[in-house]
């Protein structure tokens, strides 16, 4: 049962769950084993896990949780969610069901999991200050984050990084910028992002480069507004500061009326204990731009994103 080998085996243990397995199962085209025999593979290997001494206490602790949750599970005990229970099913047990975008997207989300589990594993010497620059610690981080999830997008949006300038934002240079290249829009800045030094930012440098960020989104939504309706027109300020990234976007509803709302914030992971949040982040990164290849648009009028779902703003 190799789908959960797999599974027990490049997830990371704080993100076990019934949740969580159901999106990695998701991701295979078909599965052909009944849902009994499939569970009884899962909670053997579990097992193994909750019986190997050698295996910290934690990671123990963490199999047995998610073995007793197949156990719940199985009995059919309705304490479980019913978002699980209808996740489980749809995705696992009704029929052998084709997921071929669940598997790309889970496969950016892997990528950048497995991307800051590197980081935090690899030797350091304890007077490295490189990740205190500006540059390094954004390629390292935020740069390679955002070009993993639009990658796919290149046909469309337009990406350039480290000091890059636009007509439209009276040549300020930005750490990055991604422009649309096609469609309605063409040529418009809809996404501008700024480094705000690396580990440690003073307070008067973020606020001063969000000031920076403002002033030049409203100059870019002015111009995008001349080709998008109002109620579609946004453009997104994404800022890297302290290890967290931070997107927030901008709209204008009516002249000379500007409103400003965060659409996410999420920490960079600086510890194991941190990825479980970080992985739920990255839900919402990658929800921001899945659909940006169904639709020959910059966004939809109730999107959260360029080319977005239409879901309910945040």
């Amino acid at each position: 049962m190799t789908e959960t080998e797999d599974y027990l085996h490049f997830t990371l243990p704080a993100l076990w769950s019934l949740d969580n397995f159901a999106d990695w199962c998701a991701s295979y085209e078909r599965l052909e084993c009944k849902k009994m025999k499939f569970l009884d593979y899962m909670k053997k290997g579990l097992q193994k896990i909750i019986d190997n001494n050698m295996i910290k206490e934690d990671i123990r602790q963490k199999a047995s949780d998610l073995h007793k949750a197949f156990k719940v599970y199985s009995n059919g005990d309705i304490g479980l969610s019913q978002g699980t229970i209808r996740q489980l099913e749809d995705r696992l047990f009704v029929c052998p069901l084709l997921w071929p975008p669940m598997a790309h997207w889970r496969t950016i989300r892997c990528l950048v999991l497995n991307y800051s589990s590197v980081r935090l594993e690899a030797p350091m010497r304890v007077e490295y200050k490189g990740l205190d620059l500006e540059r390094t610690f954004a390629v390292d981080t935020i740069v390679y984050i955002l070009n993993r999830l639009f990658r796919m997008h290149q046909d469309e949006l337009d990406v350039a990084w480290i000091e890059q300038i636009t007509p439209d934002t009276k040549d300020h240079k930005f750490g990055g910028l991604y422009k649309v290249i096609r469609g309605t829009g063409k040529g418009q800045v809809i996404i501008i992002i700024e480094f705000s030094y690396g580990r440690k930012t003073p307070e008067s440098k973020k606020s001063g480069d969000m000031l920076k960020l403002c002033r030049n989104a409203m100059r870019a939504l002015n111009k995008l507004l001349k080709t998008i309706p109002k109620d579609s027109a946004r453009v997104y300020l994404v800022q890297s500061f302290n290890g967290f990234i931070e997107i927030k976007y901008l709209v204008r509803p009516i002249p000379s009326i500007y409103i400003l709302q965060r659409f996410m914030h999420t920490k960079l992971p600086t510890s194991f204990g941190d990825f479980e949040q970080f992985a739920n982040d990255l839900k919402d990164l990658t929800n921001w731009q899945k659909k940006k290849a169904e639709k020959n648009q910059i966004s939809s009028p109730r999107s959260p994103c360029p080319g977005g779902s239409p879901s309910e703003l945040p």
